[in-house]
């Protein structure tokens, strides 16, 4: 029996072949990231609100007098007996006078302390309990893959009618 389908009409693909080079980039080779997540819990610590020190700053001169330079006293110590008359029948005082130098230093003129005191409140804040963080630091490598580099695709989208024949029957 002879073949009655129609022959097929369709026109022939028209679309240019693709030229875009084949990818040459390297797989990528970094190994997965290994850390452990940070579990360290958030720090619950109330803020500072403890009022900034106002107190204004010591104007005080420094004190500016010479250090006293009087020799010491060597005079020897009374040896006199006590006295014991009744009448007086003591031998008369021997002890020789004082001859130590009169004290010359000059007397001390620095201005008293007015710095007000110090009235800043204490500091009221709790000390801060939050734990240290324990997370152990991130020891994955760097990511070494070079960049793609391949050009993108410059192919024009395929134009061609879409096939109408028949299907044979």
């Amino acid at each position: 029996i002879s073949d009655t389908d129609a022959p097929d009409t369709d026109a022939p693909d028209t679309d240019a072949p693709d030229t875009d080079a084949p990818d040459t980039d390297a797989p990528d080779t970094d190994a997965p990231d290994t850390d452990a997540p940070d579990t360290d819990a958030p720090d619950t610590d109330a803020p500072d609100t403890d009022a900034p020190d106002t107190d204004a700053p010591d104007t005080d001169a420094p004190d500016t007098d010479a250090p006293d330079t009087d020799a010491p006293d060597t005079d020897a110590p009374d040896t006199d007996a006590p006295d014991t008359d009744a009448p007086d029948t003591d031998a008369p005082d021997t002890d020789a006078p004082d001859t130590d130098a009169p004290d010359t230093d000059a007397p001390d003129t620095d201005a008293p302390d007015t710095d007000a005191p110090d009235t800043d409140a204490p500091d009221t804040d709790a000390p801060d309990t939050d734990a240290p963080d324990t997370d152990a630091p991130d020891t994955d490598a760097p990511d070494t893959d070079a960049p793609d580099t391949d050009a993108p695709d410059t192919d024009a989208p395929d134009t061609d009618a879409p096939d109408t024949d028949a299907p044979d029957t």
